[in-house]
């Protein structure tokens, strides 16, 4: 197993924040500032929680007991014990939770084409998915698209047969690709003639109400995250390439209080696949250019509403300071639609407020901060709308999480 998630070469930024003028020598500042860690990943296959007894088999053979902070590779295969339950974190914003006495599989982890195989058990996924980000969940029989964001859950039994049950969002299955389940169906697969019917949502066995209690958790650690802190790491990263606007729809964050992942997205008032608010979120992804374009100093200024970048006549450089890279010039300059952007477009994700991209009139956000409603109604889509006066960094005043009852 590689042991512990420090560090993930290439994908993990570890920055200590320590007060000024105050010695390491110090006990209580050494404790706080090894509390102050913050830990910041693109990658999916980290394992987040673990109660119990599993074990991973490696793609090369290698096997060993899974604990909390270990990481999977694309072709990884998890087994838990009678008496375990795994969390693992897929691409940044998705989670998969296994049930005791399941094998699973990592297949692939691209945000493009994300395979998940559970080969006998139980799993629930809480993904966030559109038309252009697909999630394939393959079982011993058949093929699930879940072409949504929401939450699946998916139970294969000793022959192989699948059970699919769409707790939120809508799944495809490769024997009828036509036929579209929605919210509240469930589907017998065999690999031949699929059994649909309805279920009731409100009847939850234990599995289902952890992972749901899983979820509401990760969201208040997400509301945990102290942004000034948060700050440095983010851009020293985004600034080093670690981690762009392109590759995901936002970032996994440890919450050293929680100690555990939480997820940090680059969209302003987004909603869980659950439908927990995340109230703190980057702007960075709003503003590529102008932050690749500053490497050093403080990022924004004054804070108002209708605050503007300050001009620079040279985006290669920022007054005493060293030159920009040149690659990071061509990347905030990127005029692709990021995947968060066409996320909201698209109707992947639940926005609780809406926000341009990128603003013209509206003020410079902080990359860390409150942003959207953790209460309000159910029935909105989510696509992304043009704002009347707010700037993306205000938040809305925030309430109780509803989530999906």
């Amino acid at each position: 197993m590689k042991s512990r998630i420090y560090p993930i070469a290439g994908m993990l930024l570890l920055v200590f924040s320590m007060a000024a003028g105050i010695s390491a020598q110090d006990d209580r500042t050494a404790t706080l500032a090894a509390g102050d860690l913050y830990v910041i990943s693109a990658k999916a296959g980290g394992i987040n929680y673990v109660e119990g007894t599993s074990v991973a088999i490696r793609a090369d053979g290698s096997s060993g007991r899974i604990v909390k902070g270990d990481e999977l590779d694309a072709g990884d295969v998890v087994e838990t014990g009678s008496d375990s339950r795994v969390e693992i974190l897929l691409n940044p914003g998705s989670f998969a939770r296994l049930d005791r006495n399941t094998r699973f599989e990592l297949a692939t982890t691209d945000l493009n084409d994300l395979r998940l195989n559970v080969l006998k058990g139980s799993a629930i996924f809480e993904v966030f998915a559109s038309d252009d980000f697909k999630v394939t969940v393959v079982t011993p029989k058949t093929e699930i698209f879940l072409v949504k964001s929401g939450v699946y859950r998916v139970d294969v039994d000793g022959e192989g047969i699948a059970t699919l049950e769409v707790w939120r969002g809508r799944a495809e299955t490769a024997e009828d690709a036509d036929d579209t389940l929605k919210k509240g169906r469930t589907a017998t697969l065999d690999g031949g003639e699929v059994e649909v019917a309805k279920f009731d949502r409100g009847d939850k066995d234990d599995f289902e109400r952890w992972s749901r209690d899983r979820a509401e958790l990760i969201a208040k650690a997400n509301k945990r995250l102290k942004a000034k802190m948060l700050e440095p790491s983010l851009l020293t990263g985004f600034r080093s390439n670690v981690w762009d606007c392109w590759q995901s729809v936002g970032l996994w964050v440890y919450n050293p209080q929680y100690r555990i992942y939480s997820f940090l997205p680059f969209g302003h008032g987004w909603r869980s696949p659950y439908g927990f608010g995340i109230r703190t979120a980057t702007s960075i992804c709003y503003y590529p250019d102008y932050f690749y374009g500053r490497p050093y100093g403080r990022i924004y200024g004054g804070g108002g509403r209708g605050h503007q970048p300050p001009r620079n006549d040279n985006p290669g450089t920022n007054p005493g300071t060293k030159p920009v890279p040149a690659e990071n010039l061509a990347r905030g300059r990127n005029t692709t639609t990021p995947p968060f952007r066409r996320m909201q477009q698209s109707g992947g994700v639940e926005v609780s407020r809406r926000t341009s991209f990128p603003s013209s009139s509206g003020g410079l956000p902080p990359l860390g901060g409150s942003s959207g409603s953790s209460s309000g109604s159910s029935g909105s889509s989510s696509r992304a709308t043009t704002p009347t006066s707010s700037s993306p960094g205000k938040s809305e005043p925030s309430g109780k999480g509803r989530g999906d009852n």
